[in-house]
């Protein structure tokens, strides 16, 4: 069921369109991610959710009610921004119990009992009584989480909330936030710009590009069949072939090396070879000097005898490879 609806939203900044007639549909209790590169719309479009932001035209309906003129102060939402925004002279649990004194009149016992509870469900209970600046990164981010969800909001916005953690950090606390989303069942819209993120937590993930909603769907869809060739370069990595009328494109992984004597597609000259753990990435160009990428199993790759300056002959599946109107692209 739709809980939250974006109808045909326009927001301009001088001349320049930051949202162009963006409609887009949350339902209840799942995880979307809005995912773009920088300037594309994205963090707009979460504002004008969260009512910080006016729309020029369009609609925000939020559980049925149109709140497109409510002001932010009665969309009950929780937020996580980027820089954490704690208080620095708050502790743990003060920072939390603070949030809540803004929507509870419940007594001090009561404050401190839901602030244990919210503090327990992201493992801070240890430290609630330390200030921000004695705690690490991804500590101040769950403490930033907790004050979100304290409140029980009716959803939860996260403006790129793990981009200022380093990698390791960022992929144990991604799978803390979607296991907390869960277990609560909020509905929950993030803007990222790291598609590995929106792959890897979305129920559904919306694609931006310059201030227009190119595809939405499921993260399989996104990535097995994306519908635009923007969708398809900006997620993981694909080759693109230009045709006179048409472009071809292919992931990696789906392409196949072969021997010479086998037939083939094509056939590169071999770049590079990149050693990626479990995957080795083989670069090389094709004859119309196009660049082309083969992933190949680390184990498999050590029997191809593949050097730089070498040739590779490939099979390119075609129920594997989609089809984009027009000349354009190039291997990334």
């Amino acid at each position: 069921m739709s809980f939250l609806q974006v109808q045909n939203v326009v927001k301009r900044f001088d001349h320049q369109y930051a949202l162009n007639d963006v409609s887009i549909s949350v339902n209840k209790g799942e995880l979307v991610c809005i995912l773009g590169p920088s300037g594309c719309g994205k963090t707009t479009l979460l504002r004008v959710i969260a009512g910080l932001e006016k729309c020029d035209s369009g609609k925000v309906i939020i559980d049925g009610k149109d709140a497109t003129k409510l002001p932010a102060s009665k969309r009950n939402f929780g937020i996580v921004f980027q820089s954490y925004a704690l208080f620095p002279n708050m502790t743990v649990i003060g920072n939390v119990i603070f949030a809540l004194q803004q929507k509870s009149k419940a007594s001090k016992d009561e404050l401190e009992t839901r602030a244990l509870e919210v503090l327990s469900m992201v493992d801070l209970i240890s430290h609630k009584d330390k200030y921000p600046r004695q705690l690490s990164g991804g500590q101040q981010q769950r403490t930033a989480l907790a004050r979100a969800v304290a409140i029980s909001p009716s959803f939860l916005l996260l403006d790129e909330p793990l981009s200022a953690l380093d990698a390791k950090v960022r992929t144990k606390l991604r799978g803390e936030i979607r296991a907390i989303q869960k277990q609560l069942g909020v509905t929950t819209i993030m803007v990222t710009h790291d598609q590995e993120e929106a792959l890897t937590m979305a129920d559904t993930v919306i694609v931006m590009n310059n201030a227009v909603v190119e595809q939405a769907g499921p993260p399989t869809v996104i990535y097995t069949n994306p519908s635009t060739a923007f969708v398809a370069g900006f997620i993981g990595s694909m080759n693109f072939i230009k045709g006179d009328q048409e472009t071809a494109a292919i992931r990696p992984e789906m392409v196949k090396i072969v021997g010479y004597r086998e037939s083939y597609d094509y056939s590169a000259k071999v770049s590079a070879i990149e050693f990626r753990g479990a995957l080795t990435r083989v670069f090389g160009r094709l004859g119309s000097s196009e660049e082309f990428c083969v992933d190949v199993s680390s184990q498999d790759f050590s029997a191809l005898s593949l050097r730089e300056g070498a040739m590779m002959y490939m099979q390119v599946p075609r129920e594997h490879t989609l089809f984009y109107p027009g000349a354009m692209g190039r291997a990334v």
